[in-house]
């Protein structure tokens, strides 16, 4: 497919001339050796914070599955917990997927 080549070439022009950052990531990343309630919650609250301060991006592959890690439902999931922070743009994210996931 090529998507990741796409992203990553766009990523350095972008970064070339700005001073974006680009953290690139999967769910499955987010939220592991998380071994207590709370662990990946604060790993992210941490990258939130960074991520805003710099004015960058989380780029998350295979982003369908932020609705399935984290928790025991779609509402406890990472993307839950990620949404209200995305829609005050906090920070900013670039998801990708296949044809077939999405």
């Amino acid at each position: 497919m090529g998507k990741s080549s796409v992203l990553q070439e766009i990523a350095q022009h972008v970064h070339k001339d700005s001073q974006l950052d680009f953290w690139e990531t999967s769910p499955q990343r987010i939220i592991a050796g998380s071994k207590y309630l709370g662990d990946w919650e604060e790993r992210c609250e941490s990258m939130i914070e960074e991520l805003s301060q710099s004015g960058g991006y989380l780029w998350v592959n295979q982003i369908n599955y932020l609705v399935q890690v984290g928790g025991d439902s779609v509402e406890r999931a990472v993307a839950a917990f990620l949404y209200p922070f995305l829609k005050t743009r906090a920070f900013g994210m670039i998801g990708e997927l296949t044809p077939r996931e999405l």
